[in-house]
């Protein structure tokens, strides 16, 4: 047999075994999780994720800030100034960041990435069903019981699959925005 006769067999028999690329079906329940995370206000929480991160970051940007300052006398004629330009340039920082964040993790890609394989790893398809249907029913409770416990094992996803990458892009906006600030700074003089 010739080697590309072999490679195209090989082919076949991986894609035909299911260890080639998915093709783009949807998970069963996923429309499922989906409409109960809409009826749930999981989008909104989402926001909140967002705003707890960008709190975060104030802190870490102020210590980054106060260290490229350390060494930069500002003079009193020039504090005013100084404070436009911190402001403007952490305004953008943070506008910066919020982009680079929703680009990373847009809402539906945690829907379907980690907020479906969560929630159908605790559901069956019959019990989201009853959900959507019956909050107050019995597995309207059972969702009530896990909720804390979805909620945890949605953070850990989101840490395990980001947060190596949302440290290393807010370090480098960090950088740059510190970098803009003080060639910004220098210029007062």
């Amino acid at each position: 047999m010739k080697p590309s006769s072999l490679l195209l067999l090989g082919g076949l028999v991986w894609f035909g075994l299911g260890f080639g690329p998915a093709l783009a079906e949807p998970v069963k329940g996923s429309a499922e999780v989906q409409e109960l995370l809409e009826l749930n206000g999981g989008e909104r929480q989402y926001q909140q994720l967002l705003g707890m991160m960008t709190q975060s970051l104030e802190t870490s940007f102020s210590a980054g800030l106060a260290k490229a300052l350390k060494d930069r006398p500002i003079a009193p004629g020039q504090r005013q100034q100084a404070r436009q330009i911190l402001d403007r340039n952490f305004a953008r920082f943070i506008r910066e960041f919020q982009q680079q964040m929703q680009q990373l993790m847009p809402w539906e890609r945690l829907v379907s990435e980690v907020y479906t394989p969560v929630y159908l790893r605790h559901f069956s398809p019959a019990e989201l069903a009853e959900l959507l249907a019956f909050y107050r029913s019995p597995a309207g409770r059972k969702f009530v019981s896990r909720n804390p416990q979805l909620v945890q094992d949605a953070s850990e996803a989101i840490k395990k699959l980001y947060a190596k990458q949302m440290q290393g892009r807010a370090e480098q906006l960090t950088e740059q925005t510190l970098k803009q600030i003080a060639s910004e700074l220098d210029g007062l003089k």
